[in-house]
């Protein structure tokens, strides 16, 4: 019946939620430096080779993005 397909949704309360927005904040910020510094590498690394007529920095941010993508999924099984 609708009336047992109800539910509420609930939500932290303000005191509980700043600690984890900041903390999934600061983990954004990491983790775009993080693949800045990736992508300067490999822009610098593929800059320096001049053999390659390929994009190669693509590919390999391409696969980049799908380890990363891989390593969470795999911590996300771990924890659950």
């Amino acid at each position: 019946t609708p009336a047992s397909l109800k539910y509420k949704i609930s939500h932290f309360a303000l005191a509980d939620k700043l600690p984890k927005l900041f903390r999934e904040a600061n983990i954004l910020y990491w983790a775009k430096a993080l693949l800045g510094l990736v992508y300067n590498f490999i822009d610098h690394a593929v800059a320096s080779a001049s053999e390659f007529i390929f994009p190669v920095s693509t590919l390999l941010k391409l696969v980049w993005h799908y380890l990363t993508i891989k390593i969470v999924a795999s911590l996300h099984q771990r924890l659950h």
